[in-house]
């Protein structure tokens, strides 16, 4: 049963899905490696093409694909809760300990300053 009973076509649910993920269209593009802009073209027509189905799936397991294309059943595949693959997290972690480094550094060097007054 699709969350949205509006939600009729793929790319409704699709949209459903990318905010349940708190996200925006542009970055799940990006996570996908698809050309900006391709949800807004293909949101006029509902349809998803299978090469964006399959790089949907390799890349958002927890997403089940039976609800994606009919709606039927549950929009989250329960069996890969735990196996999500998004190279997007783990930039993003790599990110935050750069910053927590660069943050320790300047507590340091804050900390020597003090000292030295």
């Amino acid at each position: 049963m699709s969350l949205d009973p509006n939600a009729k076509k793929p790319m409704d649910r699709l949209s459903i899905f990318i905010e349940f993920i708190q996200t925006n269209p542009r970055s799940f593009e990006r996570s996908i490696k698809i050309s900006n802009g391709y949800f807004a073209k293909q949101k006029k027509n509902g349809s998803i093409g299978s090469n964006i189905l399959e790089k949907i799936h390799h890349h958002y397991k927890i997403l089940d694909i039976k609800w994606l294309l009919t709606g039927e059943g549950q929009m989250l595949n329960k069996k890969n809760l735990i196996t999500i693959e998004d190279p997007e997290i783990e930039l993003m972690k790599n990110k935050i300990l750069i910053l927590e480094r660069n943050m320790e550094g300047i507590s340091s060097q804050l900390n020597l300053q003090r000292v030295a007054q």
